[in-house]
């Protein structure tokens, strides 16, 4: 599965690409050489999450840029190999919890309530002045809020505001969801011309943000933490959730090929235990296995109620998300 951003056909380096490509040419070059029968493509997802996760919409790729890398990627694979593809969405990135965990109000930590005074909860500062009900406060925020930056002084805080690294203003919410429409425009259009199997991931991650998902009578979310598909960095999938984006590839490659793939078991990924091991085996479809046990119990629970997201893990996530000198940005995912 091709994972990375849509600028592949000239990727042949810096930081992983080394390693993974060992010097025998470009991402698309690798894959055509493998001569594939199948291939399953999700790029794009950092053409669009760089900007969300760093509030610079400078960041997003210019359509005109990203359709003439897409077409000739899906182009490239569907002329010189011949295989049959399953083409999945860019997802809102949006609606990630690294982009809505944290409120745009004060918030106290010990009741994780929000502070009211005079009836009316307290909007943090961000660089243009109070944060209004649709700006967001990144993840990355956690340690500047904690030295007081963006809190009022007279709710106890600095009263200087958060950098603009930290807040994603609603107008940028709106740009970045354009965007991605656009990109999702040429993506499902590309599918459509190669016959490819379509995988609708945008409209699943919207699902997760909203109404939520339920396997095996659990609950899921995009809450952090505490929904089950995100990791601590509030931007890759848990192995549930990786785990879950698979079968939604299996059941697209069934509805438009005719196969009969198997969906994966998902109660290694929420139990912890292997697909042969003694949890009821559980599909994305949300039931139990037949013949398994309807007790096998939900995973503990899970209570957080104060969270930091540490410059360590932020310089973790950057190094992922990074830019190289000189260049378009090379970021797998």
């Amino acid at each position: 599965m091709i994972t990375v951003k849509s600028d592949i056909p000239a990727t042949g380096h810096p930081g992983l690409h080394d390693l993974i490509l060992r010097g025998f040419g470009t991402q698309l070059e690798e894959v055509i050489g493998a001569k594939p029968t199948f291939v399953t493509l999700w790029i794009g997802n950092n053409d669009a999450l760089g900007a969300a996760t760093s509030g610079n919409v400078a960041l997003l790729t210019p359509l005109a840029s990203f359709q003439a890398d897409y077409m000739t990627i899906v182009g490239a694979i569907a002329t010189m190999t011949h295989a049959k593809m399953a083409i999945a969405n860019i997802p809102d990135v949006t609606s990630i919890p690294f982009v809505t965990t944290i409120p745009p109000i004060l918030v106290n930590p010990a009741t994780n309530q929000p502070v009211i005074v005079n009836g009316n909860p307290v909007p943090l500062i961000g660089p243009k002045g109070l944060l209004g009900p649709g700006d967001r406060v990144l993840l990355s925020a956690g340690p500047d809020l904690a030295k007081g930056l963006g809190i009022p002084a007279q709710a106890g805080g600095t009263g200087l505001p958060l950098p603009a690294s930290d807040v994603l203003l609603a107008a940028d919410v709106a740009t970045i969801d354009a965007r991605v429409a656009q990109f999702n425009a040429v993506i499902q259009a590309a599918a459509q011309q190669v016959g490819a199997a379509y995988i609708d991931i945008n409209s699943l991650l919207k699902q997760l943000a909203t109404t939520g998902i339920e396997v095996g009578g659990i609950p899921f979310s995009a809450s952090f933490l505490t929904g089950g598909v995100f990791s601590y960095d509030g931007v890759h999938p848990t192995r549930f959730g990786y785990a879950f984006v698979a079968n939604a590839f299996i059941d697209a490659i069934n509805a438009q090929f005719g196969a009969d793939i198997p969906e994966a078991d998902l109660s290694g990924a929420i139990f912890g235990t292997a697909a042969n091991g003694p949890a009821a085996a559980l599909s994305s479809r949300g039931g139990l296995g037949a013949g398994d046990g309807a007790d096998a119990g939900a995973p503990p629970a899970q209570v957080w109620t104060r969270y930091l997201f540490t410059a360590e893990a932020m310089r973790n996530l950057e190094s992922v998300l990074a830019e190289p000198q000189g260049g378009r940005h090379h970021r797998p995912h």
